[in-house]
């Protein structure tokens, strides 16, 4: 199955709905492999012409050039007298190969040189690390300039109000002292006006002068409070600050991260998009190839039609060839045989010329069960050596009707069941919170999941027994633990059982 999507280069949407990601993902790896070795296979037969014609060039020209230096000597030689060679003469002379002839080297040919494609991947690849630290340059320098403008709107924030509370302070501070001034004024007159006598006086102004100094205590005390304070309030003005500035170099790397993300994010998807026009360029090249190999089988049957008539042939001409699909390299797909069509013959494989082929995939139920019964009962697919029934096979169940059996089974519960889909079974398992559902195919020889380098069994019995205790797949770690009976009478396989 996996050779003939390969050559035909599609999926069809059934079968590719019966696959799990892993599965899938490792198809389209394939696909793509094989995408890269067609194209790869274009290029150098066109680099080998282009090197053979180069060389053939260079050499033309090296003759020319010689028969006109020779030309050249001969002309001035006849035309000039004769001279005595002088010992410090200059001439240029050129190395000479086995043949006596110029010695000419291309590049390219030498196991040491690099190859244009190297070359050129070689370029590419430094453009484009330039670009990746010119833009991390250009995001660091935008993410810079950005904290250092707000840093800087932050700091003259900070001082305007540094500024306005030194103010209002300084102003509470003389309402104070005059409002002090004009008290000790106040009383100072009343207490003249009482105290007639000096001895009276002397001792109001020693009062006076008492009140005065505890007052004077009580203001120097609450301005070291007020200064104290105001040292608290900048201390922890400053610890916000600081504070301030880590978050905003957090957000200068978050926002560098960012932007280079989005950068590496547009280039991904710029490649994606190129990546997909392929993709759509091949789908149209093996969609005209179907309907040329249509029309041929049509034509190749009206001639069997006319021939069998009795009819003169020299009328039918067979379709045109359509015109062959060019990639975006400028060359066109190549196809392989497929070894499926070739058997040996003498130690060597020759193509099949009278055996049918198997088609694809099922086109019915009945070509399902007729191929069941016709090859798996034969290879002992449905009973074991005791000849019982496996506990594990079912049926030509759907994907719904599965899961139904193994919703409120435990992890590691699994069932065989036939599928519709393909020449082969599904293997549907349970694990911690749904279903998981596995293609085997079944070939002449062989049992294997679908995919690129799976295991090969020659036996559905010895790849039960291998994954009972090998994982299918590294990411889920599904294991085949619990096979899953029979629920009802008759079984689901009756239908099976000629």
């Amino acid at each position: 199955m996996l050779k003939q999507i390969l050559e035909t280069m599609y999926v069809d949407p059934e079968l590719l709905s019966e696959l799990s990601e892993d599965q899938k993902q490792a198809l389209y790896y394939k696909m793509r492999q094989e995408q890269i070795r067609r194209w790869r296979f274009r290029e150098e037969e066109d680099s080998s012409k282009k090197q053979a014609l180069y060389y053939k060039m260079r050499q033309e020209q090296i003759r020319r050039w010689r028969f006109r230096e020779e030309e050249d000597s001969s002309k001035k030689q006849a035309n000039k007298p004769a001279k005595k060679k002088s010992t410090k003469s200059k001439k240029v002379e050129f190395l000479s190969d086995e043949k006596s002839q110029a010695w000419v080297w291309v590049m390219g040919e030498h196991s040491n040189d690099l190859k244009y494609e190297d070359m050129v991947e070689e370029r590419n690849r430094m453009l484009f690390e330039q670009q990746r630290q010119e833009d991390e340059r250009q995001a660091q320098e935008l993410a810079l300039q950005e904290i250092q403008e707000l840093a800087r709107k932050k700091e003259e924030e900070l001082q305007r109000k540094h500024d306005e509370m030194q103010k209002k302070i300084r102003e509470e501070e003389e309402k104070r002292r005059q409002q002090i001034l004009q008290e000790l004024t106040d009383k100072q007159d009343e207490d003249d006006s009482l105290y007639v006598n000096a001895k009276e006086a002397r001792l109001a102004a020693e009062r006076l002068a008492l009140e005065r100094r505890q007052l004077e205590k009580k203001l120097l005390a609450e301005e070291e409070q007020r200064l104290q304070e105001l040292k608290d309030r900048e201390k922890k003005e400053l610890e916000d600050a600081r504070n301030r500035m880590l978050v905003l170099e957090e957000q200068k790397v978050r926002r560098t991260q960012e932007i280079y993300m989005s950068l590496t994010e547009l280039r991904e998807k710029q490649l994606q998009e190129a990546e997909r026009e392929l993709e759509v360029e091949w789908e149209k090249s093996e969609r005209r190839a179907k309907e040329y190999e249509r029309e041929r089988r049509q034509s190749v049957r009206r001639v069997r039609e006319q021939a069998s008539k009795g009819h003169d042939l020299t009328s039918l001409v067979p379709p045109p060839l359509p015109e062959r699909p060019v990639s975006r390299h400028g060359s066109t797909p190549v196809r392989s045989p497929s070894r499926d069509s070739m058997v040996p013959v003498g130690g060597t494989l020759t193509r099949r010329s009278a055996q049918p082929a198997r088609p694809p995939k099922p086109d019915s139920k009945a070509a399902v069960i007729q191929w069941f019964r016709d090859t798996e009962m034969q290879r002992g697919v449905l009973k074991n050596e005791r000849g019982e029934v496996h506990k594990w096979f079912h049926g030509i169940l759907s994907r719904v009707e599965a899961e139904d059996l193994l919703s409120d089974k435990q992890t590691g519960t699994f069932l065989v069941r036939v599928s519709e889909k393909i020449w082969g079974y599904t293997i549907s398992v349970k694990v911690k919170d749904r279903c998981k559902h596995f293609l085997i195919d079944a070939g002449e020889l062989h049992y294997q999941f679908f995919g690129d380098n799976q295991h090969v069994h020659f036996s559905l019995t010895d790849l039960l027994e291998h994954h009972r205790t090998h994982p299918i797949s590294s990411a889920g770690h599904e294991l085949l633990q619990i096979p899953m009976g029979q629920v009802q009478d008759p079984p689901d396989y009756q239908e099976l059982i000629p």
